[in-house]
C-alpha cells in the first residue's frame, strides 16, 4: 500500500472511531451527569488535540488615593481577565468550538519612591524643582476571596474548568504587568504628595516659593521648568 493511501486510510479510520465514541456518548447522555460527560469527552480529546489560548483584560471602578511615608499613592481596581481557548483535532484538520472564561478580581496597587535613592532639588528665582526617584509599583494585593470565574462561552466537548485553572495560574504575572501599566494613573497624586512634603520642608526652613515643580527620574523633561506646578 502506498504511503499516501496508508495515511488517508489511517485518518479515515481515526475519524470513524472518534465518531463512534461521540455517538456512544450522546446515546447514553441521559444516564451520565453533565460534568462527568464533559470530563470524559475532554479526556478523549486530549490525545488528538492541539490547544492555543489568548488572554485579554479590562479594568473598571478605579479610585486613586494618597498614602503616607514612602508609599505615595494607591489604586483600588477591579480587574477582568478573559481567556479564549481554541482546540484543533486530527493534526489541525478539525476545530472544536472555542471556550471563553472570564476572571474578575478586586486588586489594590501601591506606588512608592525609594527615599534612599538620589534626589535632586534646585531652587532658582523663588521656584523649586525636584527630581524624585522613579515612581515604582509594589506587589499587587489581590482579594482572592472575591475571585470569580464565569464561562462566557462553553462547549459540550471542552473542559471549561481546565481553561479556568490555566487562567488562574497566570493571574499573578498579569497583575504585575497591569500594575506597571497603571502607573500613569497615580503620577499626579504622587506628585502632589511630594510637593506637600517639600512645602513642609520649606516652611520648617522659613523659606517660601512661588511654585514647586515635581518630576520623576523616568520622565523625559526634568529640572527645566516644564512640568506640573504645585
Amino acid at each position: 500500500m502506498k504511503p499516501k493511501t496508508l495515511q488517508k486510510s489511517l485518518l479515515i479510520s481515526t475519524v470513524i472511531i472518534f465518531s463512534l465514541i461521540v455517538g456512544a456518548i450522546f446515546f447514553y447522555r441521559d444516564r451520565i451527569q453533565e460534568k462527568a460527560r464533559q470530563q470524559v469527552v475532554s479526556t478523549l480529546l486530549d490525545g488528538f488535540s492541539n490547544e492555543s489560548a489568548q488572554t485579554r483584560f479590562l479594568s473598571y471602578a478605579t479610585t486613586v488615593a494618597p498614602l503616607k511615608r514612602i508609599e505615595l499613592a494607591k489604586i483600588n481596581q477591579i480587574e477582568v481577565f478573559e481567556r479564549t481557548s481554541q482546540v484543533k483535532l486530527f493534526w489541525d484538520h478539525f476545530n472544536l468550538p472555542e471556550v471563553v472564561v472570564r476572571a474578575t478580581i478586586p486588586v489594590e496597587y501601591r506606588y512608592y519612591v525609594d527615599l534612599d535613592s538620589q534626589w535632586l532639588i534646585e531652587m532658582k528665582d523663588n521656584f523649586v524643582s525636584v527630581l524624585a526617584p522613579r515612581l515604582r509599583s509594589g506587589t499587587p494585593s489581590p482579594d482572592i476571596s472575591n475571585l470569580k470565574f464565569e464561562v462566557q462561552k462553553g462547549s459540550l466537548f471542552r473542559n471549561e474548568g481546565k481553561v479556568a485553572e490555566a487562567l488562574q495560574k497566570d493571574l499573578s504575572q498579569m497583575l504585575v504587568v497591569r500594575a506597571e501599566q497603571s502607573t500613569t494613573k497615580v503620577r499626579d497624586t504622587a506628585r502632589e504628595r511630594i510637593a506637600s512634603l517639600v512645602r513642609q520642608w520649606l516652611t520648617s526652613e522659613s523659606k517660601e516659593s512661588a511654585g514647586i515643580f515635581i518630576h520623576f527620574a523616568d520622565e523625559t523633561k526634568v529640572l527645566n521648568g516644564d512640568g506640573a506646578k504645585h
